[in-house]
């Protein structure tokens, strides 16, 4: 191959080298979204409330709610008042044997001053992990009933 030749193949080589620069006879462009949503979302377990033994002392307990709501949710919990309540609200636990009841409430905070249910409700905002509510509960003191277990099943619901 003669000087020439290679003078020649090596300009070409050079032109194919800058070919994608010289073929853009001009650009178009676009653009496009990307994008998702968290929407407002609730979840919630719960954990029975076991008081023990009552003697006819007023007795206290208590248990744990759940709530894992999204990130800047806003929610409220509230408490049934059972299944057996009396006429005035209050929540009774019923011996399925004798019928019988015994009342107790549900709070809402240590000292139990705030009775928790479905007009009275716990606000509280999502952070995306499982929040602790805890429930304190309390029978009433001075009641006699038949020997026996007593029992009731609490609705709880979040709103958000």
């Amino acid at each position: 191959m003669n000087t020439y030749t290679r003078l020649i193949s090596l300009a070409l080589l050079a032109l194919l080298a800058y070919a994608p620069a010289t073929y853009a006879q001009g650009s178009s462009t676009t653009s496009f979204n990307v994008y998702a949503n968290v929407p407002p979302t609730c979840q919630v377990s719960a954990y029975s409330l076991s008081f023990g033994n009552y003697t006819g002392a007023q007795t206290e307990g208590a248990s744990s709610i759940y709530v894992n709501c999204a990130r800047g949710t806003g929610y409220k919990v509230g408490l049934s008042n059972g299944f057996y309540a009396n006429g005035s609200g209050v929540p009774q636990m019923r011996n399925s044997a004798s019928a019988n009841y015994l009342r107790y409430q549900l709070y809402s905070d240590s000292l139990r001053t705030s009775v928790w249910n479905t007009t009275t409700m716990v606000s509280d905002t999502g952070t995306g992990s499982s929040q602790l509510h805890t429930v304190y509960g309390r029978i009433f003191g001075s009641q006699s009933g038949p020997l026996g277990f007593y029992q009731d099943t609490i609705t709880v619901t979040v709103l958000w």
